[in-house]
């Protein structure tokens, strides 16, 4: 949070970037952060990874991959469909075009 801070005085008011100095702070301390944090854990924690667990943690939920992937399918083409609608509506097409359209 100081870190942010500091980056935030830095970049907006002494160097004059306006939005992008805050939002390049944000993603400049959090990498900062995230990057100590990861070291810190590697070095004094030794996390270790679990292959048969990982195996049956795989089994179990490789149908939800295409449940995921249809959901995002199924998503992006009703909102092409409810832009389609939206469009009609805004500028009066009759049915005929809307039945061209979608």
């Amino acid at each position: 949070m100081v870190l942010q801070i500091v980056l935030n005085v830095l970049l907006v008011v002494h160097w004059q970037f306006g939005v992008i100095g805050v939002i390049l702070s944000g993603v400049v301390a959090s990498a900062v952060v995230s990057g100590g944090l990861t070291a810190y854990v590697t070095y004094y924690k030794r996390p270790k990874f679990d292959w048969p667990m990982t195996w049956k943690m795989l089994q179990f939920c490789w149908p939800l991959w295409f449940a995921g992937l249809a959901g995002l399918y199924i998503g992006s083409s009703i909102g092409s469909i409810c832009g389609c609608l939206t469009r009609c509506r805004m500028w009066g097409c009759s049915s005929s075009e809307r039945n061209s359209r979608a």
